[in-house]
């Protein structure tokens, strides 16, 4: 772990230890799975680097309405839409950067979150922006 990573890694445990319920665990949690963009994050991992365990873990977040399993998701859903908006990489690039295994599966993982293909999504939003 080089020194920038421990610096996000002590910042998302003070943050999870001072707002251990609510806002600041969810994003503690959020910094943590960015900084693992391409790695498949399991619970004990997170948990290990917040301090906390496993149970006191799942407990937090079904009181926040919320399982790991959705976080998880929806911080590799934005990714997604981060690299198909904001860069002007090929489909078949992305899936390396977030963890994806081929091109196929995250063209189905884009229509489920969105309901149309990456390239549509990635036209609608270019017409929104020029407009």
């Amino acid at each position: 772990m080089n020194k920038l990573q421990h610096t996000h890694v002590l910042s998302a445990r003070l943050k999870a230890q001072a707002g251990a319920t609510g806002r600041g665990l969810l994003a503690s949690i959020g910094e943590l799975l960015e900084e693992r963009t391409n790695q498949q994050v399991t619970l004990g991992e997170i948990t290990g680097e917040l301090l906390l365990s496993s149970r006191t873990l799942r407990s937090r977040l079904l009181e926040l309405s919320t399982r790991f399993r959705t976080l998880v998701a929806e911080v590799g859903a934005n990714q997604v839409r981060r690299y198909l908006t904001e860069t002007s990489w090929p489909l078949d690039r992305i899936p390396e950067q977030v963890g994806y295994s081929d091109a196929a599966n995250l063209r189905q993982a884009v229509k489920r979150w969105t309901r149309e293909s990456p390239q549509d999504f990635c036209s609608r939003l270019r017409t929104l922006r020029s407009t």
